[in-house]
């Protein structure tokens, strides 16, 4: 239990608990898409951390937040020869011979399938809980993994007191994975595992744990920070589930962001300067294995019973806080992860050479924010032709085909290296997952005109309102994430800053009379609200991802793919022959007088100007991030 502070103990044991998220198969500091070393992520990197820490203080535990297993070339290369792997996975690998002692699910965990997480847990030497989960009883899969995955474990640990007392501490670890996998990862799930509420479920969890002797509870909670009181159904419940009776520590991820964090905003429940959570200890270690996060407790044994207090939580990175300016790396990439992982490393450096076609294009994100690009275009290109093949010979075959993507890498919270960047001439698989990292697969769904307008106004969040007339106003939300920014090709329209956005983050109509959205037209024609159509758009989308207004009345898919979006991608470029680029933008901003607005990009933007289609674009400076700050006037 926590100590209150007229409690006087005698001196205490430190106990620390270190933690990892999202490390998504980063295990070399290495950029795949880009074939180069990186300074910037890789679990090997975050080792040499997990070393000093543990060298500082004895007694902890180290643990991970899920979202471990895919999430770059290497992962899919495991992925994808799961059946003739013997070994274990290598994410696996490297977490034995760190020691974990325990991890959780995060929702990517699940994009390969259930036999993967299978194969990954029975390998592992320490235990992989996941607490909102239940198995279907006719899927032998799902049992399997019930089996090997339970809602929760006790941990023992002998304290070594500073009088030199041995006193045994149970703690008691528990997960929770955004229910929404349901939605993201249907063909993966369905049938096999049933998702509940994460913090119902938690709750239930803590209680059995409590029952069971528990004298410390920690949760590993694969979800962003969220608000004390979330919407039903956010994906964001750690707040929350900090506020839960008997919840002692909470390790928060998904989002990819860092806490504690002076520049994380405060709100209700939320501390970011002292790492707390509805006034419990957190940590969010960022992604790729570029933070490792540290809790330190300090414990009291008294009475047969433990207490604890909070002395602090930290985020410590394996790189200069000021990574735009400078890539020296604080670490050293530890060899015993290095030399464990080194055959699939060398195998995925093999498969992401593999020649796929030509571009006569550069191919980048720099501007994908302002402007369509030739990347977001091959994207939507690629999946509308695979949609125009499937509808042959169906009754909605001479329906007009629409094609729906985002730009996956666009800077932000990211930083100024997370933008594709592909130059003309020879590409490989490496461009191709560049291009389109995830395995969604890929859906034709009927809709309307009205449901195309109100999903172009959602996507139009990405965007601050902007006031007519006066200058240097911010362009960009950084809440919106830029996976969420989706364009659409087959249409063009115009986007009036303006105007009020429409629709909250979460799907919410806040301003029925307002529309971003203007001069929307199919082949020259303004677009009917009862115009049937079809949109070619990922399995994520369509299942939900992204909150977009009106999808839920679509009824099902007219089509889904059994192949990846990525490998629908490869087979057009290789159709094509030699990739071109766009001449005229599908949308662009609504022209106002006297008006500017300042976005942020990579540096090497001001290299690609001509990219910019044209914009009236001045750059203003270059942040101490390493952004280049652009002033566009509109």
């Amino acid at each position: 239990m926590p100590l209150k502070p007229r409690d006087k103990l005698p001196e205490p044991a430190r106990f620390r608990i270190l933690a990892t998220t999202d490390l998504h198969a980063h295990l070399f500091p290495y950029d795949y898409y880009a074939d180069r070393p990186t300074d910037e992520v890789g679990l090997a990197r975050t080792a040499s951390l997990i070393t000093r820490a543990r060298a500082e203080v004895a007694q902890g535990l180290l643990l991970d937040n899920g979202d471990f297993l895919n999430g770059n070339p290497l992962g899919d290369h495991v992925a994808q020869n799961l059946k003739v792997v013997e070994k274990p996975h290598p994410m696996v690998r490297a977490m034995n011979v760190l020691g974990y002692d325990a991890g959780t699910l995060g929702n990517h965990d699940f994009d390969h399938g259930l036999g993967l997480i299978c194969h990954a847990a029975e390998a592992a030497r320490f235990p992989v809980v996941c607490g909102n989960f239940s198995a279907m009883p006719q899927s032998l899969i799902g049992q399997r993994l019930a089996q090997r995955v339970p809602r929760w474990v006790i941990l023992s640990r002998n304290i070594q007191m500073p009088d030199g007392r041995i006193n045994p501490l149970r703690v008691g670890i528990t997960g929770a994975v955004p229910p929404q996998v349901h939605q993201w990862a249907p063909a993966q799930i369905a049938g096999h595992v049933q998702l509940q509420d994460m913090v119902a479920a938690t709750q239930r969890n803590v209680g059995n744990l409590r029952a069971e002797g528990a004298d410390l509870i920690v949760v590993l909670a694969h979800s962003g920070i969220g608000a004390l009181c979330p919407r039903t159904g956010s994906e964001h419940m750690a707040t929350a589930i900090a506020a839960l009776p008997g919840v002692d520590v909470i390790i928060a991820g998904h989002s990819h962001l860092v806490f504690p964090d002076p520049a994380y905003p405060p709100s209700e429940g939320v501390d970011p300067i002292r790492g707390q959570l509805a006034g419990k200890p957190a940590v969010m270690a960022g992604l790729w294995g570029s933070h490792l996060g540290v809790v330190d407790l300090d414990l009291w044994h008294d009475e047969s019973r433990w207490r604890f207090q909070h002395q602090a939580s930290a985020v410590w990175p394996i790189l200069h806080p000021e990574r735009g300016r400078t890539t020296r790396p604080l670490v050293h990439s530890l060899s015993t992860v290095l030399d464990a992982t080194y055959a699939e490393h060398a195998a995925t450096l093999l498969e992401i050479r593999r020649p796929i076609g030509l571009s006569a294009v550069p191919l980048n994100s720099y501007f994908a924010l302002v402007t369509e690009t030739s990347a977001t275009r091959l994207v939507a290109e690629a999946q509308a032709a695979a949609v125009a093949r499937a509808m042959r010979g169906t009754p909605e075959a001479d329906l007009p085909i629409l094609s729906a993507t985002a730009p996956f890498k666009a800077g932000g919270r990211s930083g100024p290296s997370y933008f594709t960047d592909i130059p003309p001439g020879a590409l490989a698989l490496r461009h191709m997952a560049d291009l389109y990292p995830y395995p969604n697969s890929l859906q034709a769904i009927r809709i309307t005109g009205a449901q195309v307008a109100d999903w172009l106004e959602h996507a139009a969040n990405m965007f601050c309102q902007l006031r007519p007339g006066e200058p240097d106003q911010q362009l960009i939300r950084p809440e919106f994430p830029c996976y969420n920014f989706d364009t659409i090709i087959g249409l063009t329209y115009q986007i009036d800053l303006s105007q009020p956005r429409r629709f909250a983050d979460d799907g919410r109509c806040i301003d029925p009379q307002s529309r971003r959205i203007s001069d929307l037209c199919l082949n020259g024609r303004p677009l009917a609200s009862d115009q049937p159509l079809i949109m070619a758009t990922n399995n994520y989308r369509a299942g939900g991802g992204g909150n977009f207004p009106g999808l839920a009345n679509c009824g099902p898919p007219l089509w889904q793919s059994q192949a990846t979006v990525r490998d629908l991608l490869i087979d057009h470029v290789q159709n094509l022959g030699i990739v071109k680029g766009i001449k005229t933008p599908s949308w662009r901003f609504r022209p106002l007088a006297g008006t500017s607005a300042l976005f942020e990009t990579s540096g090497a933007a001001r290299q690609r100007l001509d990219d910019a289609h044209g914009l009236d674009l001045q750059l203003v400076q270059t942040t101490a991030q390493g952004f280049a700050r652009f002033r566009l006037r509109l």
